[in-house]
């Protein structure tokens, strides 16, 4: 069965006093249960996030996942509709460790940004989600949303339990 994590369990550390290029530091923690019984396609909750935020790094922590080969992290409405579901990472391999770095916990550290380009870096997430930041867009174009979800997508599960650790850091203007 395909599941659903939503947002029940989210801290939020802003960083009042850090300051980069004039903006606010806001860095999300959130722990993430992946269960065996999980099916591909399951979705798992890592961030609410405002369309004017830029984002500066996700990182999933946890351990080696049997089987989990191909998970995807990108945003979704804060109704749970898919935007862009790979927009962030795509084929994100959770099933092994090798060569990674250590997080606090002692655990292996992710990146899940592998699929931005540079020129993307500085881009709002609502940009990154293909919508435009202006009052009156275009009949073809997709008017920004105030908030987006970012999320983990199971494409090829696994066969064992795992827990990870979600930190989502981005910047808004103070």
């Amino acid at each position: 069965m395909a599941v659903i994590n939503e947002a029940d369990d989210i801290f939020v550390f802003p960083q009042h006093a850090a300051q980069i290029g004039g903006k606010r530091v806001i860095e999300t923690v959130r722990v993430i249960s992946i269960a065996a019984a999980d099916d591909d396609g399951s979705k798992y909750f890592m961030a609410e996030v405002p369309g004017t935020a830029v984002l500066e790094r996700i990182e999933l922590e946890g351990p080696a996942i049997t089987g989990a080969s191909d998970y995807d992290v990108g945003f979704y409405d804060v109704n749970g509709n898919v935007i862009i579901k790979d927009k962030l990472a795509d084929n994100l391999d959770l099933s092994s460790v090798t060569g990674l770095p250590t997080g606090p916990t002692g655990d292996a550290v992710r990146q899940a940004m592998t699929n931005l380009a540079l020129a993307d870096a500085i881009k709002s997430v609502a940009e990154l989600a293909g919508h435009v930041v202006k009052a009156l867009p275009a009949p073809a174009e997709t008017r920004a949303k105030e908030k987006y979800r970012i999320v983990l997508t199971a494409n090829t599960a696994g066969s064992a339990a795992g827990t990870l650790i979600a930190r989502v850091r981005y910047l808004m203007e103070p």
